[in-house]
């Protein structure tokens, strides 16, 4: 089963970013990652959905993106 989650960053500073994520842009959830202590959080659950697989493909895009150090990027996707 192919897998596509688009991501629209919202927030960005020293501490945190904020982005957008989901199958569409019309099913969106919300996902955090703090900088500081390296840790994500689920702020809201993409519609209607019930297990976290779409969770953990945007940790993922972020994770890559954070590691490759050049900043988190104002939209962004992961596809597999």
């Amino acid at each position: 089963m192919a897998t596509y989650v688009i991501l629209i960053k919202e927030y960005d500073d020293a501490e945190k970013v904020i982005y957008k994520f989901g199958p569409t842009e019309e099913r969106m959830g919300r996902i955090e990652f703090d900088n500081v202590v390296e840790e994500f959080r689920e702020l809201e659950q993409v519609p209607n959905t019930k297990n976290d697989h779409t969770f953990m493909r945007a940790v993922s895009a972020i994770a890559r993106c954070y590691k490759e150090g050049k900043g988190f990027p104002d939209r962004t996707f992961f596809a597999s």
